[in-house]
This record gives structure tokens, sequence and C-alpha cells, in this order.
């Protein structure tokens, strides 16, 4: 049975709506595209460039971005908005020991992903290059030994429960970071169930869908 035109329009009325603000790239904002795409959340997604984030900075919670808009209310923060989209697409966790070890290896991933980034920007060469000797020869292989230790003892597929969580996703978008630098130590051989859970990652439909569609960027 139709539902009777005022009640549609109350409906619609109170669909949510998202925005998502930041600058013309991948970056801090990237893991909540993903999360969103995987759950086929509508939102728009809003790049700003040097001229309008003067206009805009006065009007976020922190003065930086990534931001993301809820109905009006702009949230700030990285994780926070992660966290937030992860909620709304139904991938945050079944219950509080589940969120809290997908906030585990979400933060373990960001780490890594704020060491990687941070030293990008470095303008020593020579400490450069060290950290990213450090990074390749310890950190990362350490990282990825334990996250793979933490997928496998909840039996290999997903590192929460029995279904995709954010967690999954902040795995693939640590390995869509190193992408950019064309390393992929996923797949050397000592982390399989890894490799086998960012390849799922990006067959899910939304993902694949966002990668074939996402604007090009540097960052």
């Amino acid at each position: 049975t139709a539902l009777p035109i005022s009640l549609r329009g109350q409906l619609c009325s109170k669909m949510p709506s998202y925005k998502l603000y930041y600058f013309p790239g991948r970056g801090r904002a990237e893991i909540t595209r993903f999360v969103l795409a995987a759950g086929n959340i509508e939102y728009e997604d809003i790049r700003i460039g040097g001229d309008k984030w003067g206009e805009l900075k006065p009007k976020t919670p922190a003065g930086h971005m990534p931001v993301f808009e809820a109905d009006g209310v702009m949230i700030s923060e990285s994780q926070a908005i992660a966290g937030f989209a992860a909620e709304i697409a139904g991938m945050r966790g079944e219950t509080p020991v589940e969120r809290a070890q997908a906030h585990m290896v979400a933060e373990m991933a960001n780490d890594m992903f704020e060491t990687i980034v941070k030293n990008h920007f470095e303008k020593d060469e020579a400490k450069k290059a060290e950290k990213s000797k450090e990074v390749t020869e310890k950190l990362m292989p350490a990282l990825l030994g334990n996250l793979e230790k933490i997928l496998v003892s909840n039996g290999g597929e997903f590192f929460v429960g029995s279904k995709l969580s954010y967690a999954d996703i902040a795995l693939f978008n640590l390995n869509d970071l190193l992408s950019f630098g064309k390393v992929d130590p996923m797949n050397s051989g000592n982390t399989p169930k890894l490799a086998a859970l960012v390849k799922k990652v990006a067959e899910l439909p939304g993902v694949k869908a966002w990668l074939a569609k996402r604007p090009e960027s540097h960052f």
C-alpha cells in the first residue's frame, strides 16, 4: 500500500543531510569516503581550495579539515569523523567490545598513516631518508605483523565479529596511502590474511565504484 503523500513528504524531509569538507585530495578524509562508499551512504564531497578555506576556517570547530557536517552540525577530527561515518553505515561494531576493537585497529592504522604523512612533508632530506628506512624496515613490518595476528585471532576474515567494520576499512585506507609510493608490503607473503582482506574490501560494490570515479589527486 502506498503511503499518503503527506506522510511521504514528512519522511523525505527527515532524510539526513551529510557533507564532507576537505582539501582537493585524499589525505585524512579518504578513510571516511571509503566507509561511506562501503555503506552506500549518500553525502556531498566538497573539495575546498585555498581561497575558500579562508572563508570556511572560522566556522569550523577546530580550525582545520576534514570537517563532516550532519544536519547542520559540524564535526572535526578525522578519526571522530570516520567513527561517526561507521556508525551511520552500520560498521562500528555490534557490542561495546567490538566497537573498542574496531577503534583500536583504526587507531593503529592511523598512527602509521600519520607517521608516513608527517615524514612526507619533512624538509630535511637526511632525516626524511632515515625515517623512511625506519618505517620500511621496522615500523611497518611490526605493525602489519600485529594486525595479522589480530585478524587471525578473529578467524582471519574480518578484524571484528563476523562482518565488515571500519577497522577493515582503516587497513584498506592505509594500503591505499602506500600505493602512492608504489609500495605494497601487504603482498610480501608475510601477511596473507591482510592481503586477502584488502582485496575483499576493494571488491565491495560501493568501494569499487568510488575507486573508479574519485578525482585524481597528488596527496
